[in-house]
């Protein structure tokens, strides 16, 4: 068993971006394992074998979840997934994508 799920963390690992802190992907391993013990993720059916397919939403919630105020500059840019402000749930995907006249949900 201890091989099988080394194996499995490796696979995960790999899916992951390099750049990305050790704390964050610690965050994001752990709700896999969490989706996959709970055979649920956002209320549609889950296992470890979809991790791949899924591995950019754990990503994009975990931003939404714990948005890293140290990034920003050219080499850890920030997510797009990061909300503009901290009690509103406009991103900044909403303001790069919409001109500053039309209106972004605050």
């Amino acid at each position: 068993m201890g091989s099988n799920a080394q194996r499995r963390y490796r696979e995960i690992m790999v899916l992951l971006p390099e750049r990305m802190d050790e704390q964050r992907k610690m965050r994001i391993i752990g709700a896999i394992y969490e989706a996959h013990g709970s055979r649920r993720y956002k209320g549609k059916p889950f296992g470890i074998t979809k991790a791949a397919k899924c591995i950019k939403q754990f990503i994009a919630d975990d931003y939404k979840q714990h948005p890293d105020k140290a990034y920003g500059d050219i080499k850890t840019p920030w997510s797009l997934d990061a909300p503009i402000y901290e009690d509103g749930v406009a991103t900044l995907a909403d303001r790069a994508t919409r001109s500053i006249w039309d209106e972004v949900p605050l």
